[in-house]
């Protein structure tokens, strides 16, 4: 059994501020999700490679000229700090704190993408980073999951098709990760997951102990969730 373990806060649940994606001149750069392309020869199989603008929250890297390199607030400097994770498209949106952490646990492994950062009036505001985590693993216990692996018309866990949704006398289907798959691992996204979830380790969530912006969940307080 490895050590605990965590999910990361749903990204749609985390701080968002108004920003513009710009060019070099301060001009917003329309539709820039559109442009954005996986690395070529990432494809594994899994989930997010269905068309463009979709591999953020999947792990999967991303060509780094395809991402942006200039983010303004849409708001003016702040007396107060902002967390040190915000959710912003592309990805998490983080200061040094974050980024620290990532690269200490396991250096090299994840996508962090420097930004040039500034307020609405152009002034210029901290650093930040965008980090995609980027391990992509295959993690179910196969034995012990009782979600259905779809294939039609993609090809992952399906919570949608569990047939106790619609029967609540069938015991509801779980996920349950196969802990010799996740030992010494301390970020990661299960690739076939339909919609992503990023789990993470006790010493990830332990090293997060400072950093603002940022919630975990024990897997065992998800009953769709478990851990062999």
């Amino acid at each position: 059994m490895t050590g605990r373990i965590y999910t990361m806060i749903s990204p749609m649940l985390l701080p968002i501020i108004n920003q513009d994606i710009i060019d070099e001149n301060g001009r917003p750069i329309k539709d820039w999700s559109s442009r954005v392309r996986v690395v070529e020869g990432t494809f594994d199989g899994g989930m997010g490679f269905q068309g463009q603008g979709r591999p953020f929250g999947h792990g999967i890297r991303v060509d780094p000229t395809t991402l942006p390199n200039r983010i303004r607030f849409a708001v003016k400097q702040r007396v107060r700090d902002l967390p040190d994770v915000l959710y912003q498209a592309p990805q998490y949106l983080a200061t040094a704190a974050f980024r620290d952490v990532v690269e200490a646990l396991e250096p090299g492994v994840h996508q962090i993408h420097p930004l040039t950062m500034t307020w609405r009036d152009g002034s210029p505001a901290p650093d930040r980073w965008i980090v995609l985590p980027t391990q992509r693993l295959d993690t179910a216990d196969r034995q012990r999951t009782t979600w259905v692996f779809a294939s039609n018309p993609v090809r992952g866990w399906s919570w949608w098709d569990d047939p106790s949704r619609n029967d609540k006398s069938i015991p509801k289907a779980r996920f349950v990760i196969d802990s010799a798959k996740v030992a010494g691992r301390h970020l990661w996204v299960d690739k076939f997951f339909l919609v992503p979830v990023h789990f993470v380790s006790d010493e990830f969530r332990r090293a997060c102990a400072g950093v603002r912006g940022l919630k975990f969940t024990p897997i065992e307080e998800f009953d769709w969730l478990g851990v062999s």
